[in-house]
């Protein structure tokens, strides 16, 4: 999968059921969101992901801004040769008393291989 200058104005994933868990907690799915859910060992996704950005100041997008991931210690892999992003404004929208949800300003990272260099 190849993505170049997705700009994402608004969104609002916290609805999502279907949540990645790791190290004991859910992670908030992304505004962008690329995850191989694939339970074989064998199923690798590869991209390269370049001017990603989401929300804008004062108006974020909820959720995880950008979200990328493989299925977690056992199952399908993501290789990423590049994840590059411009600005990405996001508020997570976790209601307190929720220590088992985790959100991420810029992405959450499981079971994959990459280089990150992120632009701004």
């Amino acid at each position: 999968m190849d993505v170049n200058g997705l700009d994402i104005i608004a969104a609002d994933s916290r609805g999502e059921k279907e949540r990645p868990h790791g190290y004991g907690v859910y992670v908030l799915n992304g505004a962008f969101t690329l995850w191989n859910m694939q339970s074989d060992d064998s199923a690798i996704v590869s991209a390269d992901l370049v001017g990603l950005s989401a929300g804008r100041d004062g108006a974020p997008v909820r959720g995880s801004g950008i979200f990328v991931s493989g299925a977690g210690d056992k199952g399908g892999r993501l290789n990423v040769r590049r994840l590059e992003t411009a600005a990405v404004y996001s508020d997570g929208g976790i209601a307190p008393g929720t220590p088992e949800a985790a959100s991420s300003r810029s992405m959450a990272l499981m079971s994959m291989s990459c280089a990150i260099e992120v632009r701004s």
